[in-house]
């Protein structure tokens, strides 16, 4: 009498090797997509968060630090979610992973939105809320100018680029300065304009527009204390009184100092689009970052089960 497994082909294999093999047939098929949606989940999180952190300070700190701050706070109730996650329902590390990443990926968001805020939107909305003078004359008193966001000047304003002073700051920037003057008034010098890395010795003074004779407008330059941005306005400052005490020039307690330029529109525009280049590239490095630590904390989960 012919075998069992002569009559049906091969042996037919035990029960349970039977489930062993279609597990492994399972596991080649959705190994792939396995991997995929771990690191997925690895990355996606973290992302977003980066993502609306860096998004929400760099527009609302400035004006709306309450919703910035309830904001993160949501953020970080969140990673902790996905650590309770992980110690009371989940084995394995991949819950405890996604909860690090994502309260990394909030504070990096929070610096990195805080930063382009003080840089770059601070001083443009700046720009659009403080008020504009026109016809402004070189001898007025600077105090009362200094709200100001643009100042156009009267047309005998010059800006004397022979009198121009500067300074080497210890990260190797060149602080320049020039007095902004007219016919009448050669020994005072209320307002300046200054520039960086634009000048050469004490001869020239070659900032923004001013070998442009029919610019005649003056962007202030602002002060901007901040943690998160390296403010400029002192370096000027100390620039105007060198340049005063060596020129001969009298000079008001504060200064008011201007980017002097043609159109202001080209400060201000170039404000806003700096700003927005530098959020979108941060998430996109960031972004790249994710999945480079995601592919590695996947692959170290694997081999810890």
């Amino acid at each position: 009498m012919p075998s069992q497994g002569s009559l049906y082909g091969a042996a037919a294999p035990p029960s349970g090797s039977f489930v062993n093999l279609g597990a492994a047939d399972a596991g080649k098929r959705g190994g792939v997509n396995f991997h995929a949606q771990s690191i997925g989940f690895l990355v996606t999180p973290p992302l977003l968060m980066y993502t609306f952190m860096d998004i929400i300070f760099a527009f609302l700190s400035g004006t709306h630090m309450p919703l910035a701050i309830a904001s993160a706070a949501a953020c970080i109730a969140f990673a902790l979610l996905f650590a309770s996650i992980g110690r009371s329902h989940v084995k394995g590390p991949i819950y405890m992973f996604v909860s690090i990443l994502c309260f990394i990926a909030t504070v990096n968001g929070i610096m990195s939105g805080l930063s382009i805020q003080a840089r770059f939107y601070a001083p443009y909305w700046n720009y659009k809320i403080r008020p504009v003078y026109t016809d402004v004359m070189a001898t007025e008193p600077a105090a009362a100018r200094a709200d100001g966001g643009i100042i156009n000047f009267a047309n005998n304003a010059i800006v004397d680029t022979f009198r121009n002073g500067n300074m080497l700051s210890t990260r190797g920037n060149r602080f320049c300065v020039a007095p902004i003057l007219d016919e009448s008034q050669q020994t005072r010098a209320e307002f300046w304009a200054v520039g960086m890395d634009c000048c050469r010795g004490h001869i020239g003074f070659y900032c923004d527009d001013v070998q442009d004779v029919s610019a005649k407008t003056g962007a202030v330059i602002f002060d901007q204390e901040s943690w998160f941005s390296q403010d400029p306005y002192g370096e000027y400052q100390t620039a105007v009184k060198q340049a005063s005490a060596r020129n001969g020039l009298e000079i008001p307690e504060r200064p008011v100092l201007v980017r002097w330029v043609k159109d202001p529109a080209t400060v201000t525009d170039s404000l806003w689009s700096d700003g927005t280049m530098h959020l979108a590239t941060g998430i996109f490095f960031y972004a790249f970052i994710s999945v480079v630590i995601g592919m590695a904390l996947h692959a170290s989960s694997s081999m810890i089960k």
